[in-house]
């Protein structure tokens, strides 16, 4: 769960933040600065907040998420897409928009421009946000403890299971894994 909850919520963060950086960038209108004033909304709400949140707008039919790996993914998204976006805006604006006016001149079309000259240039900026974000899911505590049940408990929670218990010897060796999974994270993405 550990790897996989992250893993998949790395995947839907990498789509929106590379969307809605585009968006806000290549699109400057009202609509789109207020679109990029809500995404950063996240980013400074307590992830306590978020988790209480999403448990009262999915614990009833007809959109029944609570216990499900679905609204822990919902969660990590919502509290690290801000990271990606940021660093996706950051690398966009640094690309002059003439390259993109240049394919579209030459017949290609918008979305192939965009997946083909734009994506590429702004790999840089995705795989940083990618990063921060990756590291700082597999690591999360504060949405994670609200939003689990058995089936989807992350590493973090049984460390702090085991606290609770008194268990310190295996908090400290879940611990330990936590550690070396950040460090092995780190290493490959650097790679």
């Amino acid at each position: 769960n550990t790897l996989v909850i992250p893993g998949l919520s790395l995947i839907v963060i990498v789509f929106f933040a590379a969307l809605i950086a585009y968006i806000t960038v290549r699109r400057r209108n009202l609509f789109t600065g207020i679109a990029d004033s809500i995404s950063m909304v996240p980013y400074i709400v307590p992830g306590s907040v978020i988790g209480i949140t999403l448990l009262i707008a999915f614990n009833k039919p007809p959109i029944l998420l609570s216990g499900t790996m679905l609204i822990m993914i919902i969660g990590l998204v919502l509290r690290r897409l801000p990271y990606t976006i940021r660093s996706s805006v950051a690398i966009l604006q640094q690309i002059p928009l003439n390259i993109e006016e240049a394919a579209l001149s030459l017949g290609s079309s918008k979305v192939k421009t965009f997946y083909k000259i734009t994506m590429p240039m702004m790999a840089a900026g995705l795989i940083s946000g990618a990063i921060l974000s990756w590291v700082t899911m597999i690591s999360e505590l504060s949405t994670a403890i609200l939003l689990y049940v058995g089936r989807t408990k992350t590493l973090t929670v049984e460390i702090y299971t085991q606290i609770i218990r008194g268990n310190y010897g295996i908090a400290a060796a879940l611990s330990t894994i936590l550690a070396l999974l950040t460090i092995i994270s780190l290493l490959i993405f650097n790679k």
